[in-house]
């Protein structure tokens, strides 16, 4: 029994090494012959968070009560939007969106290779609209330039690291009228501004295009003004700082390099 054994082993090895080299061939054959970008000068992307967490610590009265602070975890894309609720909202959900932007990439270095562009988003949100009473409009839109760096010169997966700093703002609009009779309109102004950094990688199954993941973290201060109207006597704020704003969000998106 031992002799066949053995002989059985003479016979099997050799084959299983010649399977095991025969599919770390087909390994090597299927992987993108791409060299991430290469020759392309240009970045047209889209992006949004798939996933994010928010930390939202508003100016009260009292900014030590926890009531003034709150942490909301969102999925889905293009979250978050105003319409969908929810404490983290204020000031009008400041990060999250659906994206687009545009880059010029400088040449190619042995260590990497720079990148310089800006991203844009727009959110426009209505309810009950149409109707006299509890109606509201949300508009808020967002410019984000940035600078990143690209690793791994002529490799299908470029590792990147990113900076960023920006400058949002939004218009919250509302009318309702109560059991009185008495209509009132009230309009809040939101700017903010907000600086982060990321990291991720872009993966080129072409040349000309990539899918791009990555982690981005951000911290936004939020200053607000309203002005609310009822009837015809009006009162108004001025601006203030409104808020302290931690995000951190899972990005996913695509590119087009040209």
């Amino acid at each position: 029994m031992l002799r066949g054994m053995n002989r059985t082993l003479r016979v099997t090895a050799p084959s299983v090494l010649a399977i095991a080299l025969g599919l770390t061939a087909s390994i090597a054959e299927a992987a993108p012959t791409a060299k991430g970008a290469e020759g392309k000068r240009f970045r047209l992307h889209f992006d949004t968070e798939l996933m994010g967490f928010t930390h939202l610590n508003r100016d009260g009265d009292f900014p030590n009560d926890d009531a003034d602070k709150d942490n909301c975890l969102g999925f889905g894309i293009g979250r978050l939007t105003a319409i969908d609720g929810g404490a983290c909202n204020q000031p009008l959900s400041a990060t999250n969106s659906i994206g687009i932007g545009f880059a010029y990439a400088f040449r190619e270095t042995k260590a990497g290779r720079p990148i310089l562009g800006g991203r844009f988003s727009l959110v426009v949100d209505g309810a009950n609209l149409g109707e006299s009473a509890g109606k509201s409009t949300w508009f808020r839109g967002q410019l984000q330039p940035y600078f990143q760096w690209m690793f791994m010169p002529g490799s299908w997966v470029r590792p990147y690291v990113e900076a960023r700093l920006g400058i949002g703002g939004g218009v919250l609009g509302s009318k309702d009228t109560d059991g009185m009779g008495n209509e009132q309109t009230t309009v809040q102004n939101v700017m903010y501004v907000f600086g982060g950094f990321g990291g991720g990688a872009h993966f080129f199954p072409v040349d000309y295009f990539s899918v791009d993941l990555g982690l981005n973290m951000n911290l936004v201060g939020a200053f607000n003004k309203s002005k609310q109207k009822v009837n015809d006597v009006s009162t108004s704020t001025d601006w203030d700082y409104n808020a302290f704003v931690f995000n951190m969000g899972v990005l996913t998106g695509v590119s087009v390099w040209f």
